[in-house]
């Protein structure tokens, strides 16, 4: 603590009316005893602080009894340790003579003078919680420092050696200048206001990188409206910018602006993977009443004729079979044809897949054989394949066969959610699981 007479001295020498290095002799003795005891383990840093600050004035020993004194320090080295603020202010009401003693013992001419040394200390005592925080406040206050007959080097300098018992130090000299409620209430006030400025810094740098993004965002959605061929070309275009940039900050814009490309391709793509999972999984259940329908016709030999043919089929349906044939083809319309037409099923059909299926469902409604009924009707289940197959290539995912088809069929069979994953990683489906599907699986 040798640096604090360093202080207090210097504060003398500059100011011949801010407090004097004599005024703390008795003090720093009580200190550099107590530093002593903490190199030997058995310091109490409570007493510590109170024979310090109760040292620091050479009246107070002449003016009060030992008994006062005593209790008095007792009782403000406990609150101070414990950091008790509310009996660090009953202290004042308690023991005014000591304070004011306290007071006039540092030397103070005016309340002005107490009042910047008191926020000083408070600001102080905030900014030593890390070193960056400290760096920037000795910038800051290095005039009123030297303004008081401090000097900010000898601040600097007991900080870095001590910086724990440099906070402990301005408590004190802060609660000796304004008192511990004037103290504690400027603090306060000085952490309020560093909160709100956090705050306000943290919206405001929210709100900056919320725009960013939406900027970006819209960057990408616009790319992602343009086609696949258009996407390559725009980032072989850049690619080749950013090797002629001729600055960093050109070349970050356009590196900029191919992760934007890039992303917005990468987003297609498993937008595209998503669709077409979930289009396969309609296309499947399309596949699944095809095959209901199919099982009905091959159980029900005449069923088509005897719905569909001759003088009985313009009747009303009076048998099961007719009755159930008539209801699946009306649910396969519904699933497969009028989607097609839409262009609602199957992730956009092309003309021609759209036609073939128009001319099977007038065919399944015109045909007055079995015969004729299942060869439309697997024009249809075949057309749906070839839908499933085209969509899957068009995600142009390398195709890798796998060496055990059958397992992985059976696997694709039992959990549906799996296909999303095989193609993505296959970039095909086995034909068997096709045939699986149309035949029921």
């Amino acid at each position: 603590m040798a640096e604090l007479g360093g202080l207090l001295a210097g504060i003398g020498m500059n100011n011949s009316n801010a407090p004097q290095a004599s005024d703390v002799n008795a003090t720093l003795g009580l200190i550099q005893q107590n530093n002593e005891r903490q190199r030997s383990g058995a310091n109490n840093v409570g007493l510590q602080a109170v024979q310090g600050i109760g040292s620091v004035m050479g009246a107070l020993q002449q003016n009060q009894q030992a008994q006062a004194q005593s209790d008095f320090k007792q009782q403000y080295a406990k609150a101070f340790a414990s950091g008790d603020r509310s009996a660090m202010r009953n202290l004042v009401a308690q023991y005014p003579d000591q304070f004011d003693a306290v007071q006039k013992g540092m030397g103070f001419i005016d309340q002005d003078q107490r009042d910047t040394v008191g926020s000083l200390a408070a600001s102080a005592r905030i900014a030593a919680q890390n070193p960056e925080m400290m760096g920037n406040w000795l910038q800051s206050n290095s005039g009123d420092l030297t303004r008081v007959g401090i000097n900010p080097q000898d601040v600097a300098q007991m900080y870095q050696q001590n910086p724990q018992g440099f906070g402990d130090f301005a408590d004190h000299l802060g609660m000796a200048a304004l008192g511990p409620d004037k103290y504690y209430a400027t603090q306060d006030a000085m952490t309020g206001r560093g909160i709100a400025q956090q705050n306000a810094n943290t919206s405001a740098y929210a709100a900056q990188q919320n725009a960013q993004q939406g900027a970006q965002r819209l960057d990408i959605d616009r790319f992602k409206a343009q086609t696949d061929t258009q996407l390559r070309t725009r980032e072989l275009a850049l690619k080749a910018q950013l090797g002629r940039a001729d600055n960093d900050l050109a070349r970050e814009k356009i590196q900029a602006d191919i992760g934007k490309v890039q992303q917005a391709q990468q987003e297609k793509k498993t937008e595209k993977i998503n669709s077409v999972a979930g289009n396969i999984d309609s296309l499947n259940q399309a596949l699944k009443v095809g095959t209901e329908l199919s099982n009905i016709v091959g159980q029900h030999p005449t069923a088509v004729s005897r719905n569909q043919g001759g003088v009985l089929g313009k009747l009303p349906n009076l048998t099961d079979d007719t009755k159930a044939l008539e209801s699946k083809t009306n649910e396969y319309n519904l699933k497969v044809i009028l989607p097609a037409l839409r262009g609602t099923f199957g992730g956009n059909p092309t003309e021609g897949e759209r036609a073939a299926l128009m001319q099977s469902q007038n065919n399944l409604k015109g045909a007055t054989s079995n015969a004729e009924f299942m060869k439309e009707l697997n024009k249809a289940q075949d057309t749906v394949v070839r839908m499933q197959k085209r969509q899957i290539s068009e995600l142009g995912i390398p195709v890798t066969r796998s060496q055990d088809e059958a397992t992985d069929v059976q696997m694709l069979l039992q959990d549906p959610a799996l296909v999303k994953e095989y193609i993505m990683a296959h970039g095909y489906l086995p034909e068997s699981y096709y045939q699986q599907k149309m035949g029921g699986g």
